[in-house]
């Protein structure tokens, strides 16, 4: 897939087009993405249990004597996409949609093969 985004590869300095990075090692790559998502959700589940414990006071602000944290409650309307898609035809859905491309990043364990 041609792109004009591109990046470089650190463990031997090849600049390549999106998607095409080739190195010679990307364990500490890997390794490094691992500790970082690994941290990452670490720092989730304690903001999450703090956010958890907040609500859990009822109070609507928190204070330390130096920052204030607020609890707001708001409403949020959204679009029923699939009630919206049975009023339209198959046209008129296509004219209203957009493609857009996203790029993921996911961790998948390699089983070991059989001999």
């Amino acid at each position: 897939m041609p792109s004009l985004i591109s990046f470089s590869c650190p463990t031997v300095g090849l600049r390549r087009p999106y998607g095409e990075c080739i190195m010679s090692n990307t364990a500490p790559l890997v390794a490094a993405f691992l500790a970082a998502k690994a941290a990452a959700d670490a720092a989730n589940a304690v903001l999450d249990a703090a956010k958890a414990a907040i609500l859990e006071t009822g109070l609507e602000v928190l204070t330390d004597g130096h920052v204030d944290v607020v609890v707001c409650l708001s409403e949020r309307s959204t679009l029923d996409t699939k009630l919206a898609k049975s009023f339209l035809d198959a046209g008129q859905i296509a004219a209203a949609t957009k493609t857009s491309v996203v790029t993921t990043v996911r961790v998948k364990a390699r089983l070991a093969q059989a001999a």
